[in-house]
């Protein structure tokens, strides 16, 4: 479609929208059931949520530990309003099929220049976007790169002034444009993305310009987001239409881009340090410093920084970002569990470990007790910290039932124990409060309520016989190749792999009362793969399938563990070899009985 051809139709879009808000808090129980409603209170372990249902409000009380977690992201962050939301065209449902939907609107635009940012978003749907826009009176075309323009590097524009008397939305002023567009790709990893709110702070995959508003290049194979940016050139006032077809989520907006979908800046992303905390969670930040068993830490947690003093007893391991995991497996294979650990480079390059006992930072130095003295290492060559494990006297299960994981990507232990409007308070496991916006805040985990996925528990035994010489790790919430877990034609995002032949076990201590899962094997070329079955009890067998095949769908398993003191899982060989042997134990989790611990 060209702009240009008066005699043509001409472009494109513009929805005008309500502010934007936020929606309604997603509420999942231990049962996979949602509640869609607005948290209101807490108190106790209780949780008040308002519910809409038809056109009354019901108040409705939950408890905590009934829960699996809370999704509390916003549409959007308030404050950002000089944007103007397009067209909103998201999969109709979160885990819907893979068909194509379509969003179209109307708007009046006067002559010039519009910017405009579209944000594109999948995990693992098939990958299609097409839009398609109208001039005034004319049918939906292809749009084409003629009337496509950007801002060229170091240049900068004047946003719109809003529309005028007659309703027609006002040009952005820009000069210098050349043709083409901006984009920027990033990496969703395991989020399952519903909101642009959440595409804060994810990791840059690639970036550059483009002459077409399209798909067409080097993209990951899922779980991905592209984000747009260029200016609609518009010939002559009048009323244009735009429509976009995807098979992921699609969003338009005019104006400004919103904050939330701008790349971090130069000085945040050069955070240097990965903090691992004791009851889970993690920062990304550098050290202010370190002493008296105390560490200060600069850190983005929700949409500012902050300074957050640490006790040194609550750090598990701390890793520089540029730190190469994969090279360091070796060095870690006999890491002891009674010592402090440092990785350090040598002179030669080469990351060797120290074992002792930290005791803080000073001058840009790691002090460090070795062999009954203090000495020093350069914090530069500094590659890793591990902090010896507590003694399990030390540990308090209840101090830390819930996670907070934040748009920035930091995720904190604790527990809510307040809401003061649009303010939670978290109760921190050392004793310290914070009181974060809950528009900062992805999701509440519950990680100590009455679910229990095994995906975070670590097995207590893991024994593996290959068929020939071979071992294939057990895989957690992926496939035994690294894809994503499937059964059938279902896909789960949580769940455990194991080849044949492999024994699993965890410790229950009389804790939990049900054992569930989806069961099966991953679905590969074919229907290959055939195995036995078992699932004990401490030394009672509770499920033995003597025969699990490829061609069968997801069993629903479902079975009493009731004062149990430990649960094995068992894959054994069956026909066939070991051949496609990759079953599934799909959303595999323990329920606690009503009485959490």
């Amino acid at each position: 479609m060209r702009l240009y051809n008066r005699s043509l139709p001409v472009l494109i879009v513009v929805l005008l929208c309500p502010a934007v808000g936020l929606r309604g808090d997603v509420l999942t129980t231990i049962d996979d059931e949602t509640i869609t409603g607005h948290v209101d209170s807490v108190d106790a372990g209780q949780l008040t949520v308002k519910v809409q249902k038809d056109d009354v409000v019901e108040t409705q009380t939950i408890p905590l530990e009934n829960l699996r977690h809370i999704r509390c992201v916003p549409e959007l962050l308030t404050g950002d309003s000089e944007f103007e939301l397009v067209i909103d065209n998201r999969r109709p449902e979160e885990g819907g099929d893979d068909k194509e939907h379509e969003a179209s609107a109307k708007i009046k635009l006067r002559q010039g220049h519009h910017a405009f940012t579209l944000v594109y978003w999948q995990n693992r749907e098939p990958k299609k976007f097409v839009m398609e826009v109208a001039g005034p009176g004319g049918e939906f075309e292809p749009i084409t790169p003629e009337v496509l323009f950007r801002v060229p590097d170091g240049e900068e524009f004047t946003s719109s002034e809003g529309k005028d008397d007659e309703g027609f939305r006002l040009p952005d002023k820009a000069e210098n444009l050349i043709t083409g567009l901006d984009h920027e790709a990033r990496k969703l990893g395991d989020r399952t993305v519903t909101s642009v709110a959440e595409l804060q702070g994810l990791p840059q995959n690639s970036e550059g310009g483009r002459k077409k508003l399209d798909l067409d290049f080097r993209l990951p194979d899922e779980n991905f987001a592209v984000i747009f940016r260029g200016f609609f050139a518009i010939p002559a006032d009048g009323e244009y239409g735009a429509k976009l077809i995807s098979t992921g989520n699609c969003q338009l907006f005019f104006g400004p881009t919103p904050a939330v979908l701008m790349p971090r800046s130069k000085d945040e992303s050069e955070d240097k340090w990965r903090v691992k905390l004791r009851y889970g969670g993690n920062l990304d930040g550098n050290f202010k410093s370190w002493a008296d068993d105390k560490c200060l830490i600069d850190c983005r947690v929700d949409n500012q920084s902050r300074d957050i003093t640490i006790p040194a007893m609550e750090l598990t391991e701390l890793w520089a970002t540029s730190a190469n995991m994969d090279e360091l497996k070796s060095e870690r294979a006999d890491e002891p569990t009674d010592l402090d650990s440092v990785y350090a480079k040598s002179k030669s390059g080469r990351v060797q470990r120290v074992s002792g006992t930290v005791l803080g930072i000073a001058d840009e130095a790691l002090r460090f007790e070795y062999s009954g003295k203090e000495r020093t290492i350069a914090l530069e060559r500094v590659v890793g910290i591990v902090m010896r494990k507590p003694e399990s006297g030390d540990v308090e299960a209840d101090v830390a039932p819930h996670r907070f994981e934040f748009l920035s990507g930091a995720s904190l232990p604790g527990r809510l124990t307040g809401i003061n409007g649009e303010k939670l308070t978290i109760a921190l496991p050392w004793g310290d409060a914070l009181t974060p916006q809950r528009l900062d805040i992805r999701r509440i985990v519950i990680a100590q309520g009455r679910f229990q996925s095994l995906s975070t528990l670590d097995p207590v035994e893991v024994t593996q016989t290959p068929y020939f010489d071979r071992v294939l790790p057990m895989a957690i919430d992926k496939s035994l190749t690294g894809g994503t877990l499937q059964i059938g034609e279902k896909t789960y995002d949580r769940g455990i792999c194991l080849p044949s032949r492999s024994v699993v076990s965890y410790d229950l201590s009389g804790e939990y009362a049900r054992f569930r899962c989806n069961l099966g094997l991953q679905n590969i070329d074919g229907d290959a793969g055939n195995v036995s079955v078992k699932v004990m009890a401490d030394d009672e067998v509770l499920l033995d399938i003597s025969e699990l095949t490829g061609k069968q769908e997801a069993q629903d398993v479902d079975l009493d563990v009731s004062g149990r003191g430990k649960l094995t899982l068992r894959v054994d060989f069956g026909k066939n070899l070991h051949i496609g042997d990759h079953v599934v134990w799909a959303n595999a989790h323990l329920l606690r009985g009503e009485e959490t611990p």
